[in-house]
């Protein structure tokens, strides 16, 4: 009988650990559905940041100004009757600036729609420039310059990224407003020109100086795109946390709590296109990623942070469930099925907590009232039917410790493998302390078959008479 009590004990305990992990993954349900809420909440997130963005002038790319020079020469052709004709042709060559420096200014504030925030930026910028242009550079023989139709060309993506228009300072001190036309380069979706007077001097080259003043606004980032010789931009702003991005890194850079001025420098061997060139061999795509700047981030991405940490929803649905089976296993108490789901539930439900209190107050804040949260809840239900006290004290404490390991690994990104490694590891190691006098086929006690009792006389044979 004994060995049979044994034998119905190993087979519960058996069962007990298939259900636990059954449960396990019955849990991911719950828990995909809350990783769908927190994608449809991005989501709203940013069609609210698109729409704020779009209205306030988008993401901003301020583009290299250059001229639009038209040129003109004969090129001699044979006609289909074998006859050769002199044919004018006309080309507009594109001049970038020789020098180029830029000085921006940037005020981000943050505009609401609903409890979604969006940085948006209003910045003034001053561009001076100088080109030079010599015929020669556009290896045409006997071309001819049509000094007095260059225009000067500024290109930008958006009108609403405009607060007004821009003014091009000559070094006269003539003041020259740039009206929209259409740009004979696709640098970008829009342009804006003014009429410039170039005259080539006694080496027959020209050359142009001036100051182009922008006033912008946009939202999210702010960014720069040089194709001149030798650019250099300076630009400072009031947002506390700028992410630096783009083609190349500042050379200077100072952060502070009441902003940051940074500072970049692009010389002529770094440049992606000649600094003279004929508008029909530009392709668009040869800038494509070239350009640099800075994003005006949020400093903590709620549903970033929330994402990572249910990638650990399954270890921490698996550390409760481990922990009330070996409660129950080393105590010789049975705990209900009903038990294992009302504390799983408290545990997913910490995610969706964690994911609807982000939204509202700081992450920390809101991870440390999720977390207490379920603690305290799970441990008031275990202590009313774990025989020990100690043991809920002991649960409060597994369930602290795993949102404690839980927030480190969110924290430290760059080390996550490393802390979760050793924290599985660790677990492993206290599941075989804690249970390394279990005896899994009886209990709790030493492993292997035990006495049963003191030994008995056996009674004698019955007699079958004298012999």
């Amino acid at each position: 009988m004994k060995e049979r009590s044994r034998l119905s004990q190993a087979v519960q305990s058996g069962l007990k650990a298939g259900l636990v992990g059954f449960l396990v993954l019955l849990f991911l349900i719950p828990v995909g559905m809350i990783r769908d809420i927190r994608s449809e909440r991005e989501n709203y997130r940013a069609e609210a940041l698109a729409d704020v963005s779009s209205k306030a002038g988008g993401r901003t790319l301020l583009a290299a100004p250059f001229l639009a020079v038209p040129v003109r020469w004969e090129a001699r052709e044979t006609n289909a009757k074998g006859e050769t004709l002199l044919r004018t042709r006309r080309e507009v060559y594109i001049v970038f600036p020789e020098a180029l420096a830029l000085s921006a200014d940037a005020r981000v504030e943050l505009r609401y729609r609903g409890i979604y925030a969006v940085p948006v930026h209003s910045a003034d910028a001053a561009l001076d420039l100088e080109f030079t242009f010599h015929p020669s550079e556009t290896g045409i023989p006997g071309v001819r310059i049509d000094w007095a139709e260059t225009r000067l060309y500024f290109a930008y993506d958006d009108s609403r990224s405009l607060r007004k228009s821009p003014v091009l300072t000559g070094p006269d001190g003539v003041r020259s407003i740039l009206r929209s036309s259409a740009s004979p380069i696709e640098l970008a979706a829009r342009s804006v020109s003014v009429p410039v007077r170039l005259s080539p001097g006694p080496a027959g080259d020209a050359r142009l100086a001036g100051r182009l003043e922008l006033s912008l606004s946009g939202a999210e980032s702010l960014r720069f795109l040089v194709l001149g010789d030798t650019n250099t931009v300076k630009l400072s702003g009031d947002w506390p946390s700028p992410s630096f991005a783009g083609y190349r890194l500042p050379v200077e850079r100072e952060l502070g709590e009441s902003g940051f001025t940074a500072r970049w420098f692009v010389d002529e061997p770094a440049r992606v296109l000649p600094r003279v060139l004929a508008a029909s061999d530009f392709r668009p795509e040869s800038t494509a990623g070239a350009d640099f700047g800075v994003e005006f981030l949020q400093p903590t991405d709620v549903y970033q942070q929330v994402h990572r940490a249910l990638r650990y929803a399954v270890l921490f649905l698996f550390i409760p469930f481990a922990a009330l089976f070996l409660f129950e296993v080393l105590s010789g108490r049975r705990l209900h099925v009903v038990q294992y789901i009302l504390v799983g539930l408290a545990n997913c439900l910490f995610y969706l907590l964690l994911l609807a209190l982000s939204e509202h107050i700081p992450f920390l804040a809101a991870y440390l009232a999720s977390a207490a949260a379920v603690c305290a809840v799970t441990t008031f239900y275990v202590s009313a039917f774990l025989p020990d006290k100690r043991q809920a004290v002991l649960a409060f404490g597994v369930l602290a410790l795993q949102y404690g390991y839980l927030f480190c690994a969110l924290s430290s990104e760059d080390f996550a493998l490393l802390i979760g490694s050793v924290g599985l590891f660790g677990i492993v190691a206290l599941t075989m302390a804690a249970t390394r006098k279990v005896d899994w086929f009886g209990g709790k006690g030493e492993a292997g078959p035990e006495p049963d009792g003191e030994p008995q006389d056996l009674p004698d044979s019955p007699s079958t008479g004298e012999s």
